[in-house]
């Protein structure tokens, strides 16, 4: 192997692969990238993976002479990114990768590339074009309530499923449960990793071609611009996903509608205290405001008003909530106001913005023994 290539375009592509690199491998093969170089069209690839997500990337380069290696992902780019100068020759031998700029060599071992994981072809067939957005708009409205205890896989994931006008996203810990309706076309139904989703949001820099393999239990996402491409295919998560429609509540018994930015900012106020209890925020409703406290052991205790719009039977209703959970589905919405519909101190609240019908946001109280 023998290549000439912009310091800053591989820094980039590499800086992307090394995230796919496991910190803990099955094997111990994977902690390296694969890359490769091809003289007849000019190309570089570089691929990781950790057995259940991986990824390539294939730009341009000057290539000499073909060939193909495993290096520590880590060591080739913190080797790259350090050398001075513009551009790099990379030059591979039996057992070393050398990296040359100006009168700088660096020789990396390499192993043999036959012990490395074999990467699936990509088939364009049945691959839908998807808008980057709509992506981020997923992973934004529901990954921050999925579980990150890996006891139960399945939680660990988005449950994506067709509907009349697309995909819902679902994403549930146990505690709290997100329901998004995206504008991302029908896919098909199943768990997909939210490592794939994210992984797709950082590697991608436009839109993306989709495709969910139910019969492989793969999905996969494809990217093409200039002499750019770049892949990525994961496992679906396995496992029945919770029966989740029956939690939504139909009704509640009041609902207050709140500014979302001053909200915000009172819950900011609360949580300085509330911080050292567990997050623990009590919420009272009253006749055009609800009143947010908490309690520090140590530092003292905290009363704020917030001002709302309050509609049904509120009569002095209290509830109590894990704080920093209302904090971070507030946060997603982006629209002025929030509606927050509340039954008893035990039964789910529910949480949507006021301007939009996409998004249901489920919480459940917390049950504090008198």
């Amino acid at each position: 192997m023998k290549v000439t290539v912009v310091k800053n375009k591989i820094t980039k592509h590499l800086s992307n692969v090394v995230r796919l690199v496991p910190s803990r491998p099955q094997i111990p093969v994977l902690t390296n990238v694969y890359v490769e170089a091809t003289a007849d069209n000019n190309q570089v690839v570089l691929r990781a993976t950790d057995l259940e997500i991986g990824g390539e990337i294939k730009f341009g380069a000057k290539v000499m002479k073909s060939g193909a290696g495993l290096v520590s992902g880590k060591v080739l780019m913190d080797t790259i990114r350090a050398v001075a100068g513009d551009k790099v020759e990379i030059e591979g031998s039996e057992n070393y990768l050398m990296i040359k700029s100006g009168n700088q060599e660096i020789k990396i071992n390499k192993d043999d590339t036959k012990e490395y994981p074999r990467f699936p072809e990509i088939s364009s067939e049945g691959l839908i074009d998807v808008a980057k957005k709509d992506i981020e708009d997923m992973v934004k409205k529901t990954a921050f309530s999925t579980s990150k205890d890996e006891i139960r896989p399945v939680l660990t994931g988005i449950k994506v499923t067709d509907y009349s006008d697309g995909v819902e996203a679902v994403t549930t810990d146990g505690v709290r449960l997100s329901v998004f309706k995206t504008k991302i076309p029908k896919l098909g139904n199943a768990v997909i990793p939210t490592t794939f989703a994210h992984q797709v949001i950082q590697m991608m820099d436009g839109d993306i071609k989709l495709g969910l393999n139910a019969k492989n239990k793969q999905i996969t996402a494809t990217y093409k611009k200039d002499d750019i491409e770049i892949n990525i295919i994961s496992q679906l998560i396995e496992g029945k996903f919770p029966e989740y429609q029956t939690i939504i509540p139909k009704n509640t018994r009041v609902e207050v509608v709140v500014d979302r930015s001053l909200l915000s900012q009172r819950l900011a106020v609360v949580m300085i205290m509330a911080r050292e209890n567990s997050n623990i925020i009590n919420i009272k409703l009253a006749a055009k405001k609800i009143e947010l406290s908490a309690k520090s052991p140590i530092h003292g205790q905290v009363d704020v008003g917030v001002d709302a719009e309050v509609s049904g039977r509120a009569d002095g209703l209290e509830v109590a909530i894990n704080g920093k959970y209302l904090q971070e589905v507030i946060g997603v919405i982006d629209e002025e106001h929030v509606a927050i519909g509340i039954n008893d101190k035990i039964r789910p609240i529910l949480i949507r913005p006021i301007e939009v019908d996409d998004y249901k946001h489920v919480l459940m109280p917390i049950n504090i023994q008198e």
